[in-house]
Order: C-alpha cells, then structure tokens, then sequence
C-alpha cells in the first residue's frame, strides 16, 4: 500500500496561528484580538464561566464571514493540523502509514 485517501470533514478551529499573526488584514487582527482574550479567559479559575466575545472581535469576525473575500482572510485563523501523525505505523505487508495529511477545500 502506497497511499490511502479518506474524505470526511473537520470543523473549522478558530486559534491564532503563527501564521495568522504573521498575515495582513483582518485575519491578524482578529487573531491578535483572540489571542487577548483566550489570555483573558485562561486567567479565570471558574470552570463554568460564560465569556461574551469582546465588541472589537464581534465586528471583525461579522465583517469578515459576511463576504466570500472577508471568509478567505480569515481562513487564517483555521488550527486544523496540515498533518496528523499515527502514534504506531499502520503495518500494510512490512510498509506503513506514519502520518496523513489533509488537504484544504478550495475556497
């Protein structure tokens, strides 16, 4: 076995990368924004508080999922893995599988 292809879907996971803080527009200021408040909200000990997101972020978020254009710049945010690696080689006949990597949908 050379390779193997499996479909299914992860959800998007909104984190400010390395990468989206190293880019331009609304996607590093909504990833510099996120990054405040994930420090906020790591800071508090109660376990069953409710955040409301900052009126800053909100807006940046709104604007940007509201077009086609606004949705890519802020596809930077996604923390989904390029890559996931197996813990053991899945032994196919003295080969193996040591990570899959996923690919992105078009936007």
């Amino acid at each position: 076995l050379d390779s193997a292809m499996f479909l299914g879907d992860f959800n998007f996971a909104l984190e400010p990368t390395a990468r989206s803080l190293a880019s331009d527009g609304p996607g590093r200021l909504a990833a510099e924004l996120l990054e405040r408040e994930y420090a906020r909200v790591l800071a508090t000990n109660d376990e069953n508080a409710v955040f409301r997101l900052p009126t800053e972020l909100e807006a940046v978020l709104w604007e940007g999922l509201a077009t086609p254009a606004g949705r890519q710049a802020l596809s930077v945010l996604d923390g989904c893995p390029e890559t996931i690696a197996l813990p053991l080689p899945l032994n196919c006949e003295g080969g193996g599988l040591s990570k899959l990597v996923l690919q992105s949908m078009p936007p």
